[in-house]
């Protein structure tokens, strides 16, 4: 995965900054790494990547299937408001699961993904994809007392003296 000097030191500063940067055609191999780093640790994978060599334009890709969360849909408005205020040009697609912000100026892509890690992240963007389960109800079944262990209906009457 992550053999070289070079590579440890983009996956350190990608789990820096929260976002990994695939722009270079050499790098799309972290990615793997990336991922699994957050998985373990159950986070959004973020990563921005250019759209082609010479563009002057990229995309950032956000992942929630890491998390075991899905975006709500605050989270969803949130991420189309992003992907418009910094300037996407042509779409912005998103789902419970993945966004992805197509057409961002490459000056902007940072301070993009920088947002988009903070708001997956905030709470009231995400909910778990499991359902919430009610705690295991067991009965309790009185034990019906045996002959010996009986109480005695006998009435006890103090005498006044």
């Amino acid at each position: 995965m992550a053999n070289s000097r070079y590579d440890r030191n983009r996956l350190a500063r990608a789990r820096e900054r929260g976002s990994l940067d695939v722009r270079r055609a050499s790098s799309q191999h972290l990615l793997g790494a990336y991922s699994l780093w957050c998985w373990r640790l159950k986070l959004p994978v973020v990563w921005l990547e250019s759209r082609s060599r010479r563009s002057t334009y990229g995309r950032i890709r956000l992942d929630m299937f890491t998390t075991g969360s899905k975006l709500t849909a605050s989270g969803q408005s949130e991420m189309t408001l992003l992907g418009v205020r910094y300037g996407s040009t042509s779409s912005v697609v998103v789902s419970p699961q993945d966004v992805c912000c197509d057409r961002i100026p490459l000056n902007r892509l940072e301070a993009l993904a920088h947002d988009v890690v903070k708001a997956a992240m905030r709470t009231g963007n995400q909910e778990s994809i499991h359902p919430k389960r009610s705690a295991k109800v067991i009965p309790i079944i009185e034990p019906t007392p045996s002959a010996s262990h009986r109480v005695s209906d006998r009435r006890v009457t103090a005498t006044a003296s």
